[in-house]
């Protein structure tokens, strides 16, 4: 039996001549729609820098809809990454909880610190946080993941949908993937990196949000929505672990063989300049200095504190911390000097009068020198005594400190030279 069907349509938003953006649209898919055998047309971004930072919000229901806000930054270079994140109490109270969690692959281990109980938690880092892999050949043994792996974009096959607005002014390019995994289960992804912001084409994309989806067979089981924020190429990363580390060797303590302690030393400055109208500069050459005077990471000097004694002497005060008493399951673990070492090798350095540090008064540079005899040891958590190791081995230090003014002069000041004139 034949069958005539009648349609009427109702036209709506008309838009004469449109532009190649709204053609491009017209033809696009339905958001979130994944199509298995799409031709994607662009790749995923993979120009990642060394160093990355971000803050972001991720909506959860399944956690009572709540909103979890976290920042987060990777450092290749220095070899950890750092996550924190803050949520409200699930059992309904007023306060926020707020954790961090330290990733240090130059060790092996993971610092879990609870910032309400001041309570931390060591073990070694495993592949669950996604930002380390297992090493080849050697599945017991991790290393640092790539940033695709941290953002998980290295499992997935990804299919460019085109562009969509993503916030006022932004409009960004979305990729969609799914992953077929057993017991019929689909993990599906959605990214939106930024394309052009007021019509100008963006030099740098930078990732937006994501969308995750859980799905087992045919039905959804979890799902949040991670909206990302202050997204940073190269930050001056070896600052943001800071304090945190510290505070969880201080909730350890020494029973557990985690050591620290609060060192002060004082820098003559008997011309009294005015070093203090550009304290964030003297601040930051005092601290890239004890790094290569010491010869150890950034991450195991904190709370650095410049101010001005009655003396017009400027007084310097920080947080030393002990190396790791033992190690995590990677390849190649880092061999560190004991904080015994270090106030010995620092005390050494300040009585031989070879610890000078560049202050900028205006447009001139000027050297300080620390005061021999001036180094204090306010707070030592371990109860073992400084040893000397004797003249020759503390001379030859001193000689390599010597040199190396003149070298960190040069390389050392490429290094902060950013931060410090900002």
């Amino acid at each position: 039996m034949n069958r005539m069907d009648a349609y009427t349509y109702n036209v709506f938003r008309y838009i004469p001549n449109p532009s190649r953006r709204e053609e491009r649209q017209a033809l696009e898919t339905a958001a979130g729609v994944f199509c298995l055998n799409r031709t994607s047309t662009m790749p995923m971004p993979t120009d990642f820098p060394e160093r990355i930072s971000s803050n972001s919000e991720a909506f959860i229901p399944e956690a009572n809809s709540s909103i979890y806000s976290t920042h987060g930054l990777y450092d290749s270079e220095f070899q950890f990454t750092r996550f924190d994140v803050w949520f409200p109490d699930p059992f309904g109270g007023p306060t926020w909880a707020h954790f961090t969690e330290i990733h240090d692959f130059a060790t092996g281990l993971s610092y879990q610190y609870n910032h309400t109980t001041r309570q931390c938690k060591v073990s070694d880092i495993n592949t669950f946080f996604g930002d380390a892999e297992t090493v080849s050949d050697q599945p017991n043994l991790v290393q640092m993941g790539s940033p695709q792996h941290l953002l998980v974009t290295d499992g997935m096959s990804y299919h460019y949908t085109g562009e969509k607005r993503c916030r006022d002014r932004l409009w960004c390019h979305v990729w969609i993937g799914e992953k077929y995994l057993s017991n019929e289960t689909v993990q599906h992804q959605e990214w939106y990196w930024s394309s052009s912001m007021n019509g100008e084409p963006l030099q740098h994309s930078f990732p937006v949000k994501m969308v995750w989806r859980t799905y087992v067979k045919g039905a959804l089981t979890n799902s949040f929505e991670t909206t990302i924020f202050n997204y940073r190429r190269n930050p001056m990363t070896i600052f943001e672990i800071d304090f945190a580390l510290a505070d969880c060797y201080r909730s350890l303590g020494p029973s557990e063989n985690f050591n620290l302690a609060v060192l002060s030393f004082t820098v003559a400055n008997d011309k009294k300049y005015p070093v203090f109208e550009n304290l964030n500069y003297l601040r930051l050459h005092i601290f890239e200095t004890l790094i290569f005077a010491l010869f150890i990471r950034p991450i195991r000097i904190s709370n650095l504190i410049v101010d001005q004694n009655e003396s017009n002497d400027i007084l310097v005060t920080f947080t030393l911390l002990d190396a790791a008493p033992r190690t995590g399951p990677v390849e190649v673990p880092i061999k560190e000097s004991s904080l015994d070492t270090l106030i010995e090798r620092l005390n050494a350095v300040i009585d031989s009068n070879a610890l000078t540090f560049r202050a900028r008064v205006n447009a001139k540079q000027i050297i300080l020198r620390a005061r021999p005899d001036s180094l204090n040891i306010r707070h030592q958590s371990s109860q073992k005594k400084v040893r000397s190791t004797g003249p020759r081995i503390t001379g030859l230090w001193i000689g390599f400190i010597t040199a190396g003014v003149i070298i960190g002069a040069v390389t050392g000041f490429l290094v902060f030279k950013k931060l410090a004139t900002a």
